[in-house]
């Protein structure tokens, strides 16, 4: 592996661009993905206020020496997603499924989510598996700080931050519209133990709470909480699985 240049570290993530990134990049873009051969990176920016669930890189591309240069009126500016090798925030995280789903809903008309145009299963060469995808043009909340203490949402005025939630909401109905069996998403697993697919969900939540809580003590006990959710969502499913200790 090349020697990185100083690093800039956001909350548990660590970014670097090691040396050689982009030449590494050009040439596993002319290998992997289909008229990029011969495309040159201009430069590579990525933000120090979001994306703690892996590393991204938001890459400008020359294209004058491409062999598909013709295409690349949307494609000129791309974005690369590593995943987190280590210190991951989520424990949930498991980097083939976000490409098996992004592969399924970046090809639906009227979604706003960027099409897949290559993935690298390999650490081999850049430290860890990679996506790159289209990139789409638009502001996203920080999470260091949080968009609740400061930056473009904190500031908004209150038309504005209805008109975000109400394209969130709008986004999620039409997410939820659509039949996972037919994109093919059936093989997505939650990588929490559990005997079926709500103990792994509450599995998950707890896993994620303690994980969060970083050993904090609470007063009430959090699986009370999860089973009040339960118990009020209808299922009268008892609480099964880890708990807590």
């Amino acid at each position: 592996m090349n020697n990185p240049q100083p690093a800039v570290v956001v909350g548990h993530v660590t970014r670097s661009i090691a040396d050689g990134f982009e030449r590494d990049v050009e040439c596993w873009l002319s290998q992997q993905v289909t008229g990029f051969v011969g495309a040159r990176i201009q430069s590579v920016k990525t933000s120090t206020s979001g994306g703690l669930s892996g590393e991204t890189y938001i890459i400008t591309l020359d294209s004058s020496q491409s062999s598909n240069a013709a295409a690349w009126t949307t494609t000129q500016t791309i974005v690369l997603k590593k995943n987190v090798a280590d210190k991951q925030t989520n424990p949930q995280t498991n980097f083939s499924n976000l490409v098996v789903a992004q592969t399924a809903l970046g090809n639906i008309a009227g979604l706003r989510v960027p099409r897949v145009l290559g993935y690298e299963p390999s650490r081999q060469l850049l430290g860890a598996q990679f996506i790159v995808m289209e990139f789409v043009e638009g502001e996203i909340p920080a999470d260091v700080p949080s968009y609740a203490a400061s930056g473009w949402v904190h500031d908004a005025t209150d038309q504005q931050r209805a008109a975000l939630w109400q394209s969130g909401i709008e986004f999620l109905v039409r997410l939820h519209q659509l039949d996972w069996r037919e994109l093919g998403l059936g093989q997505l697993q939650l990588a929490s133990s559990g005997a079926d697919d709500l103990e792994k969900t509450l599995n998950y939540s707890i896993d994620l709470f303690r994980l969060e809580a970083g050993g904090t003590q609470i007063s009430v006990p959090a699986e009370t909480h999860v089973q009040t959710g339960v118990d009020l969502a209808g299922q009268g499913v008892p609480m099964r699985g880890k708990g807590f200790e």
